[in-house]
């Protein structure tokens, strides 16, 4: 039975230029690093898309991981800093709520009193007692 190597001894290697080791990295991380992006950005094909680019910048600075740490924790805070740095680059637009009133926009129409958890409460069929 052949014992599985660390993610550090992994890393070691591919930082010494070793493909296989890389390729190994990638195999265990690839899943969870998908799932992990897709929870922030809701978008499974983005998250592969920066899944794949989170893989480069780890092979570009493995030199910058020390191996007395554990990787998965550096690896998650880079996709996580690729994931945040690509949120604010790529913003959604928004709108001022105010603005829109003043261009004569008006918003839906609330009935203020079933809106009241004080009328939710009155209007229960159960109670607590």
């Amino acid at each position: 039975m052949a014992v599985q190597r660390s993610d550090a001894e992994l890393a070691g290697d591919a930082l010494a230029g070793s493909e296989a080791a890389y390729r190994e990295l990638v195999t265990r991380y690839a899943t969870p690093a998908v799932n992990f992006i897709f929870r922030i950005v809701r978008d499974r094909a983005l998250a592969e898309d920066l899944a794949q680019e989170g893989f480069l910048r780890v092979y570009q600075r493995l030199s910058t991981y020390d191996p007395e740490r554990k990787f998965s924790s550096w690896f998650f805070q880079v996709l996580r800093n690729i994931t945040i740095d690509h949120l604010r680059v790529n913003r959604l637009a928004t709108a001022s709520l105010d603005e829109l009133a003043e261009e004569g926009h008006q918003g839906a129409a609330v009935d203020r009193q079933s809106a009241s958890p004080k009328s939710w409460r009155s209007r229960a069929s159960w109670r607590l007692q």
